[in-house]
């Protein structure tokens, strides 16, 4: 993704964004795809980003997404959304904390959960992080946590 002018990913809207493999590499195979689409609709939830039309296709991905204040899930989806993208020990832990004596979140996690709630309605960052997540399950061959 290009980086862009000033701070257009800071503004409400809707926003295209589309990504290709490099041309030397195979196309993915249908359970790839399956796997991204999961790994996709975690992370729209995460990033309390809309999700308006996807298309995962052999050579790439393309999505069309709107921000706005509008848009919130609930703390249960935020919670199935942690663990469909592989973080299911800190999506525990973080819906214990409603326990009043549940134990503290350690140190990582409250790192992990601060940086969770920075990266709400930043579709760059929503963005980027699909990309790594795509990436390293392509060239590791599994999908990533």
């Amino acid at each position: 993704m290009r980086k862009a002018m000033g701070d257009v990913y800071e503004q409400d809207g809707y926003f295209h964004v589309e990504s290709l493999l490099n041309p030397g590499l195979a196309p993915w195979t249908r359970e790839e795809a399956e796997k991204y689409a999961e790994l996709l609709k975690g992370l729209v939830v995460r990033a309390e980003i809309e999700l308006v039309f996807w298309l995962l296709h052999p050579r790439g991905f393309g999505l069309i997404l709107r921000k706005s204040p509008d848009i919130a899930y609930g703390a249960e989806s935020k919670f199935e959304a942690l663990h469909r993208i592989g973080e299911s020990k800190f999506a525990d832990r973080w819906k214990a904390q409603a326990d009043e004596s549940a134990k503290p979140l350690s140190r990582s996690h409250e790192t992990k959960r601060d940086s969770y709630l920075a990266l709400r309605r930043d579709s760059g960052a929503f963005v980027k992080s699909l990309k790594q997540r795509i990436s390293a399950a392509y060239n590791n061959g599994k999908p990533s946590s």
